[in-house]
């Protein structure tokens, strides 16, 4: 997927310019500079371009990740705390603390 030549490449540079200070081919330099992949999982941009996700506080520019995780960021109000809350939920939940960790029967993965 090539973002240069994606369709609406002019409007979404202008917005880009406008709302994070990322002037002329700053956001592809960016995005090359993170090997062409999301900053956060990785992976890469399929059909859609990448959201440019900002420190709320500071306005600062912090990468290009995919859409769904930069609202999810959003929604947790760009807290590490909370981020390392949910790797140590994720990691160690209470339920396999408290032995009772168990699936149902019928369960498939």
């Amino acid at each position: 997927f090539d973002i240069r030549h994606a369709p609406g490449a002019a409007p979404h540079a202008r917005r880009v310019e406008a709302v994070y200070g990322l002037q002329d081919g700053e956001y592809d330099l960016l995005l090359a500079f993170q090997g062409g992949v999301c900053a956060l999982c990785l992976k890469p941009f399929k059909t859609r371009r990448g959201s440019v996700d900002h420190d709320h506080s500071s306005g600062r520019v912090r990468g290009i990740i995919h859409g769904y995780e930069n609202t999810f960021i959003g929604r947790i109000r760009d807290s590490v705390q909370w981020a390392k809350n949910l790797v140590q939920y994720l990691s160690d939940p209470p339920a396999r603390r408290a032995s009772l960790a168990r699936k149902p029967k019928d369960f498939q993965s």
